[in-house]
């Protein structure tokens, strides 16, 4: 195998791919890459237990890249060592692998040249793809804000596996993204028919990876795959496949409260500086709360609990008001600040439905997205009294 490229035009592939296949192993056998020279151009790609990529440098954009194909066929190498090599020698490369494993790296001017080890193909993680009855078709930008804003919600350890994941929803009226650690729900959706039925659970550490990904080209048309135990997602430069988590994932169809009792629109940025303050003494647990209370039809006051280190309070102007005043509620800071993260709406809606009942999170600009909070049960005295912020105010 042979081929001559401009060395930019790989690196980041490269880096990229033995980054997926380490994963949480530090040897180097989890971080072969392979590299495949054929007709169309060259293929990097890599696999770990549970996910693999593929990144594509088309043979069209050869004069961009400088890519030429000498001799077709494959190496597999320490994705870092050869990345970082790579990196070291400037300007157009020439790159060949012996059947001795051995794979040589040279400047094309003759100035500077390696030798590295290579691997055999076979100690690379064997990855089937198998066959993809569904495919769903959207904009790759719809698919990162669908994963954005619902992976904060995703359970870090639980005693079900399955909420350790984004559940991926698909019919008639298109991809709900749906994450969910019991505490807090996060629902987007994308509009679009599916023409189809079906819904898996991607595991949210490979939800991540998929992610950075899609940061490096975040434009243009991706593709969604699926079958029973695999989804891969496909962009005009790379291919990301992914095992799914077994079991159902829990119906959110039941979970919006009724009854509203006070609705508040308050900007958005505005809330969450002052959710970032209240939260300035959360070095204890319980100091990361933060309560909300509606003051009058103008105002919110809020608050961090009453600690020996101190707390901070705060009145916040409201764009409107429905329904009661004097409603209160004490909610997670760090999952209402998820939540104001997740979208980009200039004002946001919250409803409040009654003691001990979710709160729900929503943007004024985009019906696409909400997110449900379960509120926390305090004792008496952690915060200020409704009755002494009204004197007080």
């Amino acid at each position: 195998m042979e081929f001559n490229v401009n060395g930019e035009h790989l690196i980041d592939s490269i880096s990229e791919a033995a980054r997926i296949a380490e994963g949480s192993h530090g040897e180097t056998a989890g971080r072969l890459v392979m590299i495949e020279a054929h007709s169309g151009g060259l293929s990097v790609s890599s696999g770990s237990g549970d996910r693999s990529v593929v990144f594509e440098l088309p043979l069209i954009n050869g004069r961009d890249s400088g890519l030429n194909i000498l001799v077709h066929g494959k190496l597999a190498a320490d994705g870092r060592m050869l990345s970082e090599v790579i990196r070291k020698i400037p300007g157009r490369l020439s790159i060949k692998a012996s059947t001795s494993h051995k794979i040589s790296i040279s400047s094309t001017d003759g100035q500077i040249s390696a030798t590295i080890a290579g691997f055999p193909l076979e100690q690379l993680p064997d990855f089937a793809y198998g066959e993809f009855p569904y495919i769903y078709k959207l904009e790759t930008s719809d698919l990162a804000a669908g994963l954005k804003n619902t992976a904060a919600c995703a359970a870090n350890t639980s005693t079900r596996p399955i909420l350790e994941g984004i559940n991926l929803a698909f019919d008639e009226d298109g991809l709900t993204f749906t994450a969910t650690d019991s505490s807090r729900l996060a629902m987007w959706k994308a509009a679009g028919s599916a023409g189809f039925s079906k819904s898996f659970t991607l595991p949210a550490r490979n939800a991540a990876e998929l992610l950075k990904l899609i940061g490096k080209s975040p434009s243009g048309e991706a593709a969604i795959y699926i079958s029973d135990s695999q989804a891969a997602f496909t962009t005009s430069t790379f291919r990301f496949c992914s095992s799914l988590l077994i079991g159902r994932f829990p119906s959110s169809e039941n979970l919006m409260p009724e009854g509203c009792k006070t609705e508040l629109v308050i900007n958005r940025k505005q809330l969450l500086q002052g959710v970032e303050r209240s939260m300035i003494f959360a070095g204890v647990r319980r100091n990361s709360l933060v309560s909300i209370f509606a003051k009058d039809e103008n105002t919110i006051i809020m608050s961090s609990p009453k600690s020996e280190m101190g707390m901070i309070e705060e009145v916040q102007e409201l764009r409107s008001i429905s329904g009661e005043t004097g409603a209160s509620a004490v909610i997670n800071g760090s999952y209402l600040a998820d939540a104001l993260k997740g979208t980009d709406s200039e004002y946001i809606i919250i409803r409040l439905y009654g003691t001990m009942k979710p709160i729900l999170i929503s943007s004024s600009a985009e019906a696409n997205y909400f997110q449900l909070i379960s509120p926390v049960r305090t004792a008496s005295g952690m915060f200020l009294e409704n009755r002494q912020m009204q004197k007080q105010y």
